[in-house]
């Protein structure tokens, strides 16, 4: 028996071992650091009876699959079907609108389905996201892209904008611009190179991301809801050494108010001493639970709703058209992301449709407990309930404001209409602050009936009041 220690790139390791063990040669996985290979490493401990050929046979099938996509990616796509660039792949159509695949390799099926589905994403419109998607936000938009041409960006920004805004994209694609393997002069990021496609899933060697629920620290709960100090000081002592590519660090922190304030105060130490070649990307839809000298340190891109052309373009290129399209825009408040969600969710208009019915179209008092009654049973819908209703007045509150076009409004009954255009901004404010009082109850474990009775009782009383 003998044993080989094998240090191989990340993006090969799960491969190999799934074909190590298939051709009956056990292995043990290590997860290592370092930058021998110049790239993320995983460490494998290999016991053989023989002198080592099998295992480097197989280690060679196990990487084909990464080095046929790089060779087919960097010819334009999908290989030819005469073998000239990769011997071994052979693809042929099948006589339908598919194709199928003959090699001798045990992946080339993969490599080719993964490239047919780019460029599939490419003709339908639904490629992957790029910088210029973010055109429609102005003045943000031009500013950044000014810094990255001339090479003037700071080492932290700090994403701010409501949930679905496009925080979470925005910052992959800056985070895939630093880590670009482009060469100089070439668009980056090009979307197409290793970086690129390692940064889009997250398994990048040089890409640190810090969320709530997805520790990086071995002492910290995966279901902690915040991000505690043990975090920050994991963070930290990554960002003390070397990176694998030799090139820049990226620090993605997702909600970043999750914080708590000693890990806060950790990253402030961090941010006013960076570390040479370290860009900190903050995300937030609350920015004043920050501390006021973290977001001085920071740069802010502030992410504003988007226009309606903006969100009925990307619905109609994910194929949401029509009535459809309309209401997921009138409910999306500018939210790209709230829109795509709604969009083919249901449960949501059945809902929606409920509420509407119950809470809006509601004329009498006496209506009141038996619309609860209907309710005090659906408590799993409890958070949504009240998101939908919270959502409604908001978008009362907005067409009153001019925000929105009226046709946001048609839905609702005649009364609240007219509501949106003649009631008084403080009626409005009231309302939402019943909604939430209505949080605060459930939270202080009262009844779920009696949440919806007082909910119910309130918007009768604001109605009343300017319907007479």
């Amino acid at each position: 028996m003998k044993l080989i220690i094998a240090i191989v790139q990340d993006e090969d390791a799960s491969r190999l071992v799934n074909q190590l063990m298939k051709a009956g040669i056990g292995v043990t996985k290590l997860a290592t650091t370092g930058g021998f290979l110049r790239a993320g490493n995983t460490t494998l401990l290999i016991g053989v009876d023989e002198e080592g050929g099998t295992v480097a046979r197989v280690s060679a099938n196990a990487g084909y699959y990464r080095e046929s996509l790089q060779v087919a990616e960097a010819d334009g796509g999908i290989p030819d079907t005469d073998g000239r660039r990769e011997q071994c792949l052979h693809v042929f159509p099948d006589g339908s609108d598919g194709w199928r695949c003959d090699s001798v390799r045990p992946d080339s099926r993969s490599v080719y389905e993964t490239l047919r589905e780019r460029q599939m994403a490419a003709q339908t419109g639904n490629a992957a996201p790029v910088l210029s998607d973010f055109e429609g936000q102005g003045a943000v938009y031009d500013g950044l892209m000014r810094t990255l041409r001339d090479g003037t960006f700071v080492h932290a920004y700090l994403i701010t904008g409501l949930e679905g805004m496009g925080k979470r994209t925005l910052a992959r694609l800056l985070a895939q611009y630093w880590l670009c393997q482009a060469p100089e002069g070439e668009k980056r990021p090009c979307g197409v190179c290793r970086a690129c496609q390692q940064v889009r899933d997250g398994t990048h060697a040089d890409l640190v991301i810090i969320a709530p629920g997805k520790p990086i620290s071995p002492d910290v709960r995966p279901d902690m809801k915040s991000i505690p100090v043990d975090e920050i000081r994991a963070l930290i002592a990554i960002t003390g050494r070397h990176t694998f590519e030799g090139g820049r660090r990226v620090v993605l922190i997702e909600q970043a108010d999750k914080m708590n304030p000693p890990a806060q105060n950790a990253l402030l130490k961090t941010l006013e001493e960076p570390v040479p070649g370290t860009i900190f990307l903050l995300m937030t839809e609350s920015p004043s639970l920050l501390l006021p000298t973290i977001v001085s340190r920071c740069r802010e891109l502030k992410l504003h709703p988007w226009d309606d052309r903006t969100v009925l373009s990307v619905l109609e290129k994910h194929g949401v058209t029509g009535q459809r399209a309309q209401e997921a825009l009138h409910v999306s408040g500018g939210s790209i992301g709230k829109a795509l969600a709604v969009a083919g969710d249901e449960q949501y208009w059945q809902r929606r449709s409920e509420v509407m019915r119950d809470f809006f179209a509601l004329e009498r008092r006496s209506d009141i407990l038996r619309i609860s009654s209907t309710w005090k049973d659906r408590k799993d819908d409890a958070e949504e309930l009240l998101d939908d209703v919270e959502d409604m007045l908001r978008t009362l509150l907005l067409c009153h404001l001019g925000q929105r076009s009226e046709s946001a409004v048609t839905p609702y009954p005649a009364a609240w209409q007219r509501f949106s255009r003649e009631g008084e901004l403080s009626a409005m404010m009231r309302l939402l602050d019943a909604v939430a009082q209505a949080r605060q109850m459930r939270a202080n474990q009262v009844t779920w009936q009696a949440v919806v009775e007082r909910l119910l009782l309130s918007l009768m009383e604001e109605k009343s009041k300017w319907s007479t």
